[in-house]
């Protein structure tokens, strides 16, 4: 029940047989989810044909990959990266219902495919969440040797953002422990970049300031940089003047070194589901037998 506190799916915004060569299928039924193709992980892939870098994507509450997809578009252009981006459990094409356990998984079932299927070893990621998004970018910069790190708008603690005048005494039990983004960051060794703006009014900017506090704690490093952008509130960052300016200061040669080819992607790209999870097809925007309007 506490992750209803957490967790709001908004109306789903994508169809499967739409963004063809983009929507990727992460298999997980490894991970005890069940049927194979019920239960696959959706995920949006842009290639960038020069990029040598490949970012990991996690999106923040209320929205699914449907309504960031011009967000990545910006990222690819201007950051010249393979943008991966991933989608969660009761949110658009994602079956099932999301929990903390649940999104930790699948980051790193992710990250086991970018390593395994997509050959990208974790030197060449950069992994990046925004808001609740924070929490899973987090926990794989903790995990792996990524190439960095960037929050945007994201919490310490979890605990630290429900309104505790709303929520009883049960709820709030449930939900303290969890997402402790504060703890994980102190393991995290890697080039790390926090975004918030100064009026945010859903989660303060005294998150930021606490979360830069405690990067890399664990290790005596000296890792973490902080761009607070004035004016801005928790969703109205813009792309390229707050979050892909920053970037580029922090990492000034994301476009240098070997291109990063994606052998067999292609193959990938063309698979599609024989069936869907009877949760998603309920919530689809169109018929399952919808087919894209084709322009003369």
């Amino acid at each position: 029940m506490g992750n209803n506190l957490v967790f709001h799916p908004p109306d789903c915004s994508y169809h499967p047989k739409e963004y063809e060569g983009e929507l990727l299928w992460v298999p997980r039924a490894e991970d005890g989810y069940g049927d194979a193709d019920e239960h696959m992980l959706p995920c949006f892939l842009l290639q960038c044909s020069s990029a040598t870098h490949l970012m990991i994507f996690f999106h923040a509450n209320a929205e699914d990959l449907g309504q960031i997809y011009v967000m990545l578009r910006y990222f690819r252009t201007f950051l010249g990266v393979h943008v991966l981006a991933v989608e969660y459990g009761g949110y658009g094409l994602c079956s099932g219902t999301s929990s903390e356990r649940r999104l930790l998984t699948d980051a790193d079932t992710v990250m086991d495919f970018v390593q395994q299927e997509l050959e990208v070893s974790p030197e060449n990621v950069l992994v990046v969440g925004r808001s609740i998004g924070g929490c899973p970018a987090i926990h794989l910069a903790s995990t792996y040797p990524v190439a960095g790190l960037v929050t945007m708008s994201t919490f310490s603690r979890i605990a630290d953002v429900v309104n505790v005048g709303q929520a009883t005494s049960m709820f709030l039990g449930l939900v303290f422990d969890r997402f402790d983004n504060l703890r994980r960051i102190r393991s995290v060794q890697c080039p790390t970049l926090i975004i918030h703006g100064n009026e945010d009014t859903v989660v303060s900017v005294d998150h930021a300031y606490d979360l830069l506090d405690e990067c890399g704690s664990d290790y005596d490093g000296d890792n973490g940089n902080i761009a607070i952008r004035e004016g801005r509130g928790h969703n109205d960052l813009e792309p390229k003047e707050d979050v892909i300016g920053p970037i580029l200061e922090v990492w000034p040669d994301l476009r240098s070194g070997e291109q990063l080819d994606l052998p067999g992607v292609e193959d990938m790209l063309l698979y599609q589901p024989k069936r869907l999870a009877p949760d998603v097809i309920s919530r689809l925007p169109y018929s399952p037998n919808w087919v894209p309007h084709m322009l003369p």
